[in-house]
């Protein structure tokens, strides 16, 4: 291995090792602020948690953008195939970022194309949301009076594939011709004054440049200092077939009324404030886990009684997660019940999936994770649970 590759893996193992380490107490923060949102708390300590909870968001935010930046880097980040409804999806970031601009006395408008409503695509939705809410958010930023305007139309008709035209408008600070290619540039910003006073890392418009690139397009930007700045992009997708699962974006604090309390599961976790955290969150959920902190323990634990699903933290002494659920499903082998296995991680290692999978695992939740997201899974495993027992009364 030459002296350059292995610089270059010393500096990937040193992200993932870190993000790692950070991501695990984030968990408690992002979790905690949700448990004590949702526990109706006074209007004067709603608003002291929101700040809580988006500023570890915005931390999150960071560390993901830095991360996302290697990968992009070494040609690690591969763009998903999923499909999604872009109505929804620019909707859920219009009200997202809408109280971010109202704060500023900031007028925040949304310009749909009303066939964007009927259209659904096939693409990673993910790295779209993250593109606009890199473009939207600084120009939410960089502009102190008057508007932003995000306007997306479908150009020509659509079809087998549907071309999408992304714009967004501000009244802001404008950028100076001479400073209009060193905003793309990784740690750069258009002046150390902009740095001073707005803060930001100067990697977000470095990764929308490398995302769209992946798309297999391009950024264009017209701007006058003083006068404000406009960005376009064009993203052809694939269209959906009608009986594709389409991608869901929730609102973050909305709540969903499921029944888990039929649910048998078992939690691996060996950090004391995550097992805090899910302990609050299953009370809450009115459901009775048992807990156990390391690999061997989860093993035995599924030996002696049979569970409907196991969340299985994946860094753990004695036994990782993925030695254990090898042992367990093999417990399981001549079993018509087998337990669903959820991979609880915070790594985010290049082949962390292909582990996972390869493991027999049958799901992830990345941490820090939306507890909503995760009591939804557990609502779905709790509804074919129901499903499959009333198929056996019949039958």
């Amino acid at each position: 291995m030459s002296v350059a590759e292995a610089s270059s893996r010393a500096k990937s193992d040193f992200l993932s090792t870190m993000s790692h380490e950070l991501r695990t107490p984030l968990n408690s923060v992002i979790g905690m602020s949700y448990v004590l949102l949702a526990d109706n708390p006074r209007a004067d300590q709603e608003e002291n948690m929101k700040v809580l909870h988006f500023s570890a968001e915005s931390l999150l935010s960071l560390i993901n953008d830095i991360l996302d930046f290697n990968k992009l880097e070494y040609g690690k980040l591969e763009l998903e195939s999923i499909a999604f409804n872009p109505a929804e999806l620019i909707t859920s970031i219009y009200s997202g970022l809408k109280f971010q601009a109202e704060e500023k006395g900031l007028d925040f408008t949304l310009q749909l194309d009303d066939r964007l409503h009927t259209t659904n695509l096939i693409g990673d939705s993910t790295r779209l949301l993250q593109v606009l809410f890199n473009l939207i958010g600084n120009a939410i930023k960089f502009t102190s009076k008057g508007k932003v305007t995000l306007m997306v139309h479908i150009v020509g008709k659509p079809g087998d594939f549907s071309e999408l035209k992304f714009t967004i408008q501000d009244t802001g600070i404008g950028i100076s011709s001479d400073q209009r290619d060193v905003i793309f540039e990784p740690f750069s910003q258009a002046s150390s004054n902009i740095t001073r006073k707005f803060g930001g890392t100067g990697l977000g418009l470095a990764i929308t440049k490398q995302l769209l690139d992946l798309h297999n397009s391009s950024i264009r930007m017209d701007s006058e200092v003083g006068r404000g700045t406009t960005f376009e992009f064009q993203i052809k997708y694939r269209s959906a077939g009608k009986g594709q699962t389409m991608d869901s974006f929730t609102p973050q604090f909305q709540s969903a009324n499921s029944d888990l309390s039929d649910l048998r599961i078992l939690v691996a976790e060996d950090n004391a404030m995550n097992v805090l955290l899910m302990k609050k969150l299953f009370s809450s959920w009115e459901v009775d886990a048992d807990f156990v902190v390391n690999g061997r323990e989860a093993v035995d634990k599924a030996e002696q009684n049979l569970y409907d699903v196991i969340l299985m933290d994946i860094h753990m002494p004695v036994m990782d997660g993925y030695e254990a659920s090898k042992r367990i499903l093999d417990i399981y082998k001549n079993n018509d019940e087998k337990p669903w296995i959820i991979a609880l991680t915070a790594s985010v290692a290049n082949d962390i999936y292909n582990k996972i999978a390869s493991a027999g695992l049958d799901d992830y939740v990345s941490k820090p994770f939306n507890p909503l997201d995760l009591k939804n899974r557990l609502a779905t495993l709790s509804n074919l649970k129901a499903r499959s027992y009333n198929q056996e009364l019949k039958d």
